[in-house]
Formats: structure tokens, C-alpha cells, sequence
């Protein structure tokens, strides 16, 4: 009788398992970019009136980042987003992502940020995760 060695048994009772490896396709998760927050005006940074917040394009970045700038009566100046970095995922649809989060993960949203935008911050395994939906 053959032994298999600890990954080939590790794949084989994935392979048991009855749930699929990928979300579906409509659930896919696509990187958008790095938050990093600052104090200091960035170059092309844009008001978001809504939230208080200055940010800049990470569409315009080479590296994907998106400085934000946070007004001192932002709705989000005390939350974890303006303490630290995050890492942002597009997603096509923020509402079935955020049904498979468990509840005490999410720190803020969902939020509307402009007209067919909206974002949900979590922590997951320790980081500040973004997930943003344009339609």
C-alpha cells in the first residue's frame, strides 16, 4: 500500500470535501490598490464630501497607492481607517461579500463614497481589508 505524503493527503481530503475551491465567478475578488494615510495635501487628491476625506487616484499611481487624508469631523477620523494602512479589493458585488463575513469583523460600511461607489472595511487575519464595488 502506497503512503501519501502529508500535501498529497492535504489535496486529496480538499478534493473530499464537497464545497468548490473558487467563488463564483460574480465573486471574484480583483486587487484595486494600497491605502496609505497622511497628514500632508497630495498632488490630484479629490474631496469626497460625503465622508469628510481627501484621496487620490491609485488609477494614477504606478505602485496602486491612494493617499487619504481625513478631516478632523470625518465620520471615519476615528475609526481604524484612518489609523493605518489597508489593501483594497474590487468586488462586483459588496453585498454577497459582506454576507460571508462574520458581523464583528466589519469596521465601517457599507458606505456609499459617489454615485455607484460603495466600500466596507474588515479586519481579516489582522489586517484592514477594503472592499470596494463600482457599478
Amino acid at each position: 500500500m502506497r503512503r501519501l505524503g502529508a500535501n498529497a493527503l492535504c489535496r486529496k481530503k480538499l478534493l473530499l470535501k464537497k464545497k468548490p475551491l473558487l467563488k463564483k465567478e460574480s465573486q471574484v475578488k480583483k486587487f484595486h490598490h494600497i491605502g496609505l494615510v497622511t497628514d500632508t495635501q497630495k498632488p490630484g487628491e479629490m474631496y469626497f464630501e460625503s465622508l469628510k476625506v481627501w484621496g487620490t487616484n491609485p488609477d494614477a499611481d504606478p505602485n496602486k497607492i491612494e493617499w487619504v487624508r481625513f478631516s478632523p469631523d470625518s465620520p471615519l477620523a476615528k475609526t481604524a481607517v484612518a489609523k493605518g494602512p489597508h489593501v483594497s479589493w474590487a468586488v462586483d458585488d459588496l453585498d454577497a461579500e459582506i454576507a460571508e463575513i462574520p458581523g464583528e469583523d466589519m469596521v465601517v460600511g457599507p458606505l456609499a463614497v459617489g454615485e455607484g461607489i460603495r466600500i466596507a472595511y474588515f479586519w481579516m487575519d489582522g489586517a484592514l481589508v477594503e472592499y470596494l464595488e463600482i457599478k
